[in-house]
């Protein structure tokens, strides 16, 4: 299953700007739920980028196969080496039978 992609705090301050000044401007009174929504979506935009500030970046992270071969022991990755291979473009490591990487589609 694929992840979604994170949105940023600023796509969400952004959004909620816009929404907050478009129902203003337009007609306050039959908009004021989607002036609430916009201001809510600032400040979500706000919290994300609060708590994004003392986040540290992460390694790019590892497919799970690579995960699942790193804590085999020598002699466990002499064993299991005959069921995997690895891209000559990007080093993921794939089964025997893939015909082309998953990560950058390299035909093997």
């Amino acid at each position: 299953m694929a992840k979604m992609a994170k949105i940023h705090g600023i796509a969400y301050i952004l959004i909620g700007l816009l929404v907050v000044i478009a129902s203003w401007k337009i007609n306050y009174s039959n908009l004021i739920l989607f002036f609430y929504i916009g201001w809510i979506f600032v400040l979500v935009g706000m919290v994300k980028l609060m708590l994004g500030f003392g986040k540290k970046k992460d390694k790019p992270q590892q497919n799970a196969q690579s995960r699942n071969l790193s804590h085999l022991t020598s002699q466990g990755r002499q064993h299991q080496a005959h069921h995997y291979k690895k891209c000559p473009r990007c080093h993921n490591v794939m089964r025997v039978h893939d015909r082309f990487c998953g990560r950058c589609g390299y035909r093997v």
